[in-house]
């Protein structure tokens, strides 16, 4: 019972819960308004200054003051995995996605919650579905490789990347990205695959497009992934060599027990970076 419990709690502050069965029926994704901005930021400020209890009360004012806003109902969840609480966190964050079915965001969330809790197959369902929902989401992206890597499906991880090389260019794919671009991702996630099938060449090949890509962590997976199998160290990149000059938490610690080859302090190093809410952060796990 107390495992639902934050998911009920959450589920009473939104409007027209009960009623919500159907996408037409559901309630609305509300912004954060004036009267409820105070405590949202007060709860991201909290979860910076690893305060994870205060930042959930603060994002439990943010809800009451705004019922329905999504994103203090995110900032819950991401109070509660700081706390220790992944399986709560994937609870309230369920909620989330069947009560805001038009949201990409609580799915990619729940699937990267889902993720760290090696729930592998659900994590799969709900990062197709986030990308359903807001097609070319490169964190849902990630999150869909990493997962069909972990479940030896890369038939599927090599028809994601055939259709999404095949996507319209004004896809969401390119959302939030820098340099270049989604097809630099879309390098990332290749080499990630040839690196599985044993081709490291043609790997090796792709790495170089790879290092462009916006987000820092599609770089190093897709790095992590042929250092790991090859044995030649490529933690050297400028790309690698900037993300550990940056104060980065997990990801620093991430990368440093990867690059020492300690893979069992990698695995969780990774697996709690892939909880930080920064988007330079969000999606990094190690095979």
């Amino acid at each position: 019972m107390t495992r639902a419990l934050p998911a009920l709690l959450f589920a009473l502050l939104l409007p027209s819960f009960a009623q919500a069965g159907h996408a037409a029926d559901a309630p609305s994704w509300r912004p954060v308004t004036k009267a409820a901005v105070e405590a949202h930021n007060a709860a991201i400020e909290a979860l910076d200054r690893s305060k994870p209890m205060e930042a959930e009360a603060k994002a439990r004012a943010c809800l009451k003051k705004e019922p329905g806003a999504g994103s203090c109902g995110l900032l819950i969840a991401e109070a509660l995995v700081r706390q220790g609480k992944a399986e709560d966190a994937a609870a309230l964050s369920l909620t989330l996605a069947d009560t805001f079915p038009g949201q990409a965001e609580p799915a990619v969330r729940l699937s990267r919650i889902l993720f760290s809790l090696q729930r592998f197959g659900e994590a799969r369902t709900w990062a197709e579905r986030a990308l359903e929902r807001r097609p070319g989401d490169l964190q849902a992206l990630m999150t869909l490789h990493l997962t069909l890597h972990r479940l030896g499906d890369l038939d599927a991880a090599a028809a994601s990347v055939a259709s999404e090389r095949g996507a319209p260019t004004t896809s969401d794919l390119g959302a939030g990205s820098g340099g270049g671009g989604p097809r630099a991702e879309l390098d990332c996630l290749e080499a990630m695959l040839l690196t599985e099938r044993g081709d490291l060449p043609g790997a090796k090949a792709l790495l170089p497009g790879c290092r462009k890509a916006g987000l820092s962590e599609f770089i190093v997976n897709a790095e992590s992934f042929y250092s790991g199998a090859s044995g030649e160290p490529t933690g050297g990149s400028q790309a690698l060599a900037s993300l550990m000059d940056a104060d980065l938490g997990a990801l620093g610690r991430c990368i440093t027990a990867s690059n020492s080859g300690d893979w069992a302090t990698a695995e969780l190093r990774c697996s709690e970076a892939v909880l930080e809410p920064s988007a330079s952060t969000q999606g990094l796990v190690l095979r």
